[in-house]
């Protein structure tokens, strides 16, 4: 991207600042962000860091499962569900976050991970019973993935519905973020 997609502007916020608002409005819980390259520019570009707790993945390198194995050392205390999603997803409704939450409220035992889905397609945010923390602290992310987990867990995964087509999208390029930037005019 040239720069942290962490401070890149999604309609006069950074994309973190957003998530870390509309988490915390939506969740209620405490927001956890992972900070990786550039950990020290990201943290003092967002205005919202007194709202979450800014976490250090100290091997970036090893991908988006050592991200997510960092926050989920931090939310070790946790219980019921985990929400998490990369940096890249800032657009998600909060009618779309009520309506994971509210399905994992009303899941069954057996329902392990929770996956919002927009005709036919996954997105984030993924949400996790928190008892599948541990499993996924074992793996490795130099080898594994989240998608690895999550397809060993296909059968007790909770597919949401959603209209909100942003739970898709993956801003990983300059052109992605200007077709981002031209979808909201």
């Amino acid at each position: 991207m040239g720069s942290p997609k962490a401070l890149l502007d999604f309609r006069g916020e950074t994309f973190l600042d957003r998530m870390i608002r509309v988490y915390g409005m939506v969740c209620g819980g405490p927001v956890i962000a992972v900070l990786g390259h550039h950990a020290e520019t990201v943290a003092r570009g967002i205005g919202r860091a007194r709202d979450a707790m800014l976490v250090l993945n100290a091997r970036p390198e090893d991908g988006q499962l050592s991200s997510l194995q960092a926050g989920l050392r931090a939310a070790r205390q946790s219980t019921g569900w985990i929400l998490f999603a990369p940096v890249d997803s800032p657009a998600v409704a909060e009618i779309t976050l009520a309506k994971i939450i509210a399905a994992c409220h009303g899941a069954g035992s057996k329902t392990l991970l929770a996956i919002p889905r927009c005709s036919d397609r996954r997105g984030h945010p993924v949400a996790l019973r928190a008892e599948l923390a541990e499993p996924l602290l074992v793996m490795d992310p130099r080898t594994q993935s989240a998608r690895d987990f999550v397809h060993a867990h296909r059968e007790e995964t909770l597919y949401v519905d959603v209209d909100d087509d942003s739970i898709t999208w993956d801003i990983d390029s300059p052109e992605a973020y200007t077709a981002l930037v031209g979808a909201l005019r």
